[in-house]
């Protein structure tokens, strides 16, 4: 019986030892169930990272497309700004080139009003001249106004041609003008 009771102290040891084993390995599976619960939670919260993150990628290209188109498109404003400018300058200039010839064109009118009133005013002489003076110098005299007159023809003749300039010039700036609206 002392030998039972030694078995059974034995046993009980054993069954003690295993017991406690066994808690110390029931603590372990809980620990490690806990730590597979937290790496799935963490997996699941880096599975919606990288989702966000591809999403943000595919949102990021199309940005960039955008973002050339836009550039190219900036590209194409630029030169066509340029282009008008260029045009805009070409206005500004005939225009000036339109009033200058505006003034000349005034000032050629009023010679030429003012010639046509000394033509008038010679004509009148010329007629009063031919009753008042003899054959020889009426012939001398008409000569010499002939002359005049056609000097006056020919100054006539030249503004009218750069009256007719300037209107062209009005013309072809007019015509940018509405090329340019």
């Amino acid at each position: 019986s002392s030998e039972m009771t030694e078995e059974r102290t034995l046993l009980k040891q054993a069954v003690d030892s295993l017991t406690g084993e066994l808690q110390r390995s029931q603590g372990k599976c809980d620990m490690l169930q806990a730590q597979i619960l937290q790496d799935e939670k963490e997996r699941s919260v880096l599975c919606a990272k990288i989702e966000a993150l591809n999403s943000l990628a595919g949102d990021l290209q199309l940005s960039q497309g955008k973002c050339e188109n836009l550039q190219a498109q900036a590209v194409q404003v630029e030169k066509e700004r340029s282009a008008l400018c260029s045009k805009l300058e070409a206005l500004d200039s005939l225009t000036g080139d339109l009033q200058r010839s505006k003034g000349k064109y005034e000032i050629l009118e009023a010679q030429l009003s003012q010639v046509e009133k000394e033509r008038n005013a010679l004509s009148a002489k010329i007629e009063a001249s031919e009753e008042e003076a003899s054959i020889n110098y009426e012939v001398d005299r008409q000569e010499d106004q002939k002359k005049m007159m056609e000097k006056i023809d020919k100054l006539s003749q030249s503004l009218r041609t750069s009256m007719d300039r300037s209107e062209e010039l009005q013309k072809r700036a007019e015509e940018l003008k509405t090329l340019q609206s």
